[in-house]
């Protein structure tokens, strides 16, 4: 049976901010009965179809690694709560009261990455395995053992291992981490306004990235990972900046060469297909409807997770390849998720 929790911000959050967090956050959550090797976090806003169709994905496709999916809902909405899909390997979170961190009025234009911080850091606090996976409700796994192949290209030296990047750091959606590993330190989920970390073989790409003045959701891991001297592995992965091959560094006066060369402290993976190669392994992503996906790769080119990503095509009236979820649902299907 769910019950209610009191969680106490000043202990959930090290970096806590009375302004936008509340002293305590209550949510009504179930109890968790399985031992897990990876928690899977899946942030949402009253989403049960996406987030349904996001959980049956990853319990049909990870047959490896035990997990554990905390499903965090800050919609307030009972009925958001009830839709999600029951199983021993699934809690369900909702939280109670308002945040205002994750409300407009109050955050302006991070209340969205807010919103996502907050629910990253109740799910990984709630739950007990080692690793922490962070997952947007439009996301997939697309070929077995995904979290497991993420898993493997981790180490004493390499706490942080993520399917895509966001310019020259890991994408935390879709990012895998050793919890342990940060356990005791004053580092949370919750973006900031100003990157403080000074990380040598970064820095000649400060003027040039934006967003590197500032952290965004969950970047202070792997930011106090590289501080600490340890490492991230991203895999290759493609797409979102205008076609199914396009460079995810595109827009940007650099390369991975170049980043490497600096002695970034990321292994960014090869990739190892072509534009041809890709359009015969995988005609169905391959169309204009979906182009835009960013697809990410294993160390032999085959693809191993699809992040759809905002702005991208979510339905179209002529070609139903256009519309994410019902591509996963079918997806799903084939591969004999559970009803």
């Amino acid at each position: 049976m769910p019950k209610i929790i009191k969680l106490r911000s000043r202990e959930l959050f090290p970096t806590y901010r009375g302004d936008l967090i509340p002293k305590n956050i209550y949510v009504l959550a179930d109890q968790c009965d399985t031992e897990a090797d990876i928690d899977v976090v899946i942030g949402t806003y009253n989403q049960p179809r996406e987030v349904n169709a996001a959980i049956e994905n990853y319990l049909a496709l990870e047959k490896q690694a035990r997990l554990h999916i905390w499903v965090v809902d800050d919609s307030h909405r009972p009925w958001a709560f009830t839709g999600i899909k029951k199983d021993p390997r699934v809690s369900r979170v909702l939280i109670l009261n308002k945040v205002r961190a994750t409300d407009r009025r109050y955050a302006g234009n991070n209340w969205a990455s807010n919103g996502a911080s907050v629910a990253a850091q109740i799910g990984m606090n709630l739950g007990t395995a080692r690793y922490g996976f962070f997952s947007h409700t439009d996301m997939m796994g697309y070929k077995e053992n995904f979290l497991s192949y993420l898993l493997s290209k981790m180490d004493a030296d390499t706490p942080v291992a993520a399917f895509t990047q966001r310019h020259v750091f890991p994408f935390t959606g879709g990012m895998l981490y050793d919890k342990r590993n940060f356990a005791g330190l004053a580092v949370d989920w919750m973006p900031k306004q100003d990157n403080h970390y000074v990380i040598p073989g970064l820095e000649p790409f400060r003027d040039q990235v934006s967003h590197y003045a500032s952290i965004d959701s969950g970047e202070q891991i792997p930011l106090e990972a590289f501080q600490r001297g340890q490492k991230a592995y991203i895999c290759a992965s493609r797409g979102i900046t205008g076609d199914y091959l396009g460079d995810p560094l595109n827009g940007y006066d650099f390369t991975k060469q170049a980043v490497m060369a600096a002695g970034a402290p990321v292994h960014f993976a090869p990739l190892n297909t072509d534009a041809e190669q890709f359009a015969r392994r995988y005609p169905e992503l391959a169309t204009p409807y979906n182009a835009m996906w960013r697809k990410s790769f294993d160390e032999d080119g085959a693809v191993i997770f699809i992040h759809r990503g905002r702005g991208t095509t979510n339905r179209n009236q002529d070609d139903k390849r256009g519309d994410f979820f019902a591509f996963v649902e079918a997806f799903n299907a084939r591969m004999g998720a559970a009803a």
